[in-house]
């Protein structure tokens, strides 16, 4: 085998090499936005538990509009990554920090909504005796009345 010969081989399996090392560095970065995407829909994923439970009990829930244009806002992202699937089309712009941002709001307003509209299910429901707010105006603020109110003992035994 000629020097010519030896030269262009080993250029070809140089060549090889730094494929596969770009591969195992793409590899490297789509692991971490899986797993960051991951972590952000597993909150979701407990929040529609939530939802299909509190349905299921007959709480009334309340529409939350921004699903819509965040599921708009995912497909885009898929089919962009479906064009091109690297990390770099989904780092590209302000692509992935405006769909986490958009995960991570709506997971936040969902939540928020179910509280509301679980609180406003269970004291229309449930609750017996004057409300913390009407019991707060009525008494006097002396020290022992401020304690009373702050304290476990209050929450637990509802004065009426």
């Amino acid at each position: 085998m000629s020097l010519l010969e030896t030269a262009q081989e080993s250029l070809v399996r140089l060549m090889k090499v730094e494929t596969a090392r770009e591969g195992v560095v793409e590899a490297q970065e789509l692991g971490t936005l899986r797993s960051e995407l991951r972590n952000m829909s597993l909150s979701l994923k407990v929040l529609a538990a939530n939802a299909g439970t509190l349905r299921k009990e007959g709480v009334p829930l309340a529409t939350v509009s921004e699903v819509r244009a965040t599921i708009e806002t995912v497909k885009n992202v898929a089919a962009r990554f479906a064009e091109v699937p690297t990390s770099t089309t989904l780092k590209q712009g302000t692509r992935w920090t405006g769909l986490t941002k958009k995960l991570t709001a709506l997971a936040t307003l969902v939540s928020d909504t179910q509280t509301r509209d679980w609180q406003i299910f269970f004291d229309s429901n449930f609750f017996g005796g004057v409300r913390p707010e009407a019991r707060r105006a009525r008494l006097a603020p002396t020290p022992e009345n401020e304690k009373m109110l702050s304290s476990k003992f209050s929450a637990a035994f509802p004065m009426t």
